[in-house]
C-alpha cells in the first residue's frame, strides 16, 4: 500500500465503476480533486489496478464537529479482493495519519446498503451522526478524544478513541507475550524493523487490525480490555507491539480454537491441532501500535516489568513496572 497522487491514477480504473453509478458527477469531482493535488492511499493489485482506495481531505468540517477534522471522501475495496482485510489495511493508514497530525474527528458518508462497510466502521468506533445527505447517505463520524472525563471500559476506550489508545488506569491488567521472529514477521509485517512489506497476496491477518494469538501457556486467560505487549524473542529481545484484548478462550478442541481464531491467526490448522494437546489459549486482540525502537529487555528488567526474558505469557504485577509502561505508552502516543 502506498500514498499516491490522484492525478497519477487511471480514471478508468475498474474500482471507480460502482462509484459512477452512485454519484452521477463522479468524473467531474475526480478531475477536480486531482487538479487540487489530492492524495489517496492505494492498495495495488498484481495487475496494477486498484484493489483498494481511500481518498481523503484534511480540514473539512462541513458538519461543525470542531477542531481539526478529516473527511474520507472515498473508501472502497474492489469486490474481488474482499476477505483479505484490505478495509482494515486502509484504516491503518487512516489512523496513522490521524494520530501523527493530531486530528480530533474523522467522518465520511455512506449509503445504508453498504452494510459490511458500516459494520466495520462501527466496530472501529465510528458513529452515525444523525440525518442524511441530500443523496440519502448516512453521515458517520469517529471522535478521537473523550468529550468528558468519564471513561468507558478499557476495550471500549480503545475502540472509540484509537488506535492508538490504551488506558492502564484503575484495574487494567498487562501481559507480556513472547513471540518468535518468524511469527512476528507474519503477524506484524508492517513493523518498521521488518524487511517485509505488505503485498496483495500477503496473509489476511498481516493486513488486519483485528488479530489473534495462540499459546500453550497455562495462565488464566486475559480479560477483555487487558493490555498485551508483544516481546520479540531471540534477535530483538524487546517489546515491539502493543494490543488490547477483545476476547480469549482455552480449549483442547482444535476445531473450536480454529473457528474462534478464524482468519486472524498465523497458525495453520495442523499447528493448532498440535498446540491443543492438551489445550491451547487463544486471544483475540486489536493491534494498538507498533513500537519502534522497541523496549529492550534490560530496560524492562530495570523498570520492574520483567525479571527475565519471558518464556511464556507473563502478567506484569509490579506497580512500578506498570507505572513505567504507562509513561512509555504515553510517550509513544
Amino acid at each position: 500500500m502506498a500514498a499516491r497522487a490522484l492525478h497519477s491514477l487511471r480514471s478508468d480504473d475498474p474500482i471507480f465503476e460502482s462509484l459512477r453509478s452512485d454519484y452521477l458527477e463522479f468524473d467531474q469531482w475526480l478531475e477536480k480533486v486531482s487538479r487540487e493535488g489530492r492524495e489517496a492511499w492505494v492498495i495495488e493489485s498484481p495487475g496494477g489496478e486498484c484493489a483498494g482506495i481511500c481518498i481523503w481531505k484534511s480540514d473539512d468540517d462541513e458538519y461543525r464537529f470542531g477542531g481539526k477534522v478529516m473527511k474520507l471522501s472515498t473508501f472502497k475495496v474492489a469486490d474481488e479482493y474482499r476477505g483479505r482485510r484490505y478495509g482494515e489495511l486502509l484504516l491503518k493508514a487512516v489512523f496513522t495519519e490521524l494520530h501523527a497530525n493530531r486530528y480530533q474527528h474523522v467522518w465520511l458518508t455512506v449509503f445504508e446498503r453498504h452494510t459490511a462497510l458500516i459494520t466495520m466502521l462501527e466496530d472501529f468506533g465510528f458513529e452515525r451522526h444523525g440525518g442524511e445527505t441530500s443523496l440519502g447517505e448516512l453521515v458517520m463520524v469517529k471522535h478521537l478524544a473523550p468529550a468528558t472525563t468519564d471513561k468507558p471500559d478499557h476495550f471500549a476506550y480503545h475502540r472509540q478513541f484509537g488506535p492508538p489508545a490504551v488506558d492502564l488506569t484503575l484495574d487494567a491488567s498487562v501481559y507480556v507475550i513472547p513471540i518468535q521472529p518468524r511469527y512476528h514477521t507474519r503477524l506484524f509485517p508492517d513493523h518498521p524493523g521488518e524487511p517485509a512489506r505488505l503485498l496483495p497476496d500477503d496473509d489476511p491477518f498481516g493486513n488486519a487490525l483485528r488479530k489473534a494469538y495462540l499459546s500453550q501457556s497455562a495462565i488464566t486467560p486475559p480479560s477483555r480490555g487487558d493490555t498485551i505487549l508483544f516481546y520479540r524473542s531471540d534477535d530483538w529481545q524487546a517489546v515491539s507491539a502493543a494490543g488490547v484484548v477483545e476476547e480469549s478462550m482455552r480449549s483442547g478442541d482444535p476445531s473450536a480454537v480454529a473457528a474462534f481464531a478464524g482468519q486472524r491467526t498465523v497458525y495453520s490448522y495442523a499447528e493448532i491441532d498440535e498446540m491443543t494437546r492438551p489445550s491451547a489459549l487463544a486471544v483475540l486482540f486489536r493491534q494498538d501500535r507498533l513500537i519502534e525502537p522497541g523496549w529492550p529487555l534490560d530496560d524492562l528488567r530495570n523498570a520492574g516489568v520483567l525479571n527475565a526474558a519471558p518464556q511464556s505469557i507473563t502478567q506484569v504485577r509490579n506497580k512500578e513496572g506498570i507505572a513505567w509502561l504507562t509513561r512509555r505508552l504515553a510517550a509513544s502516543f
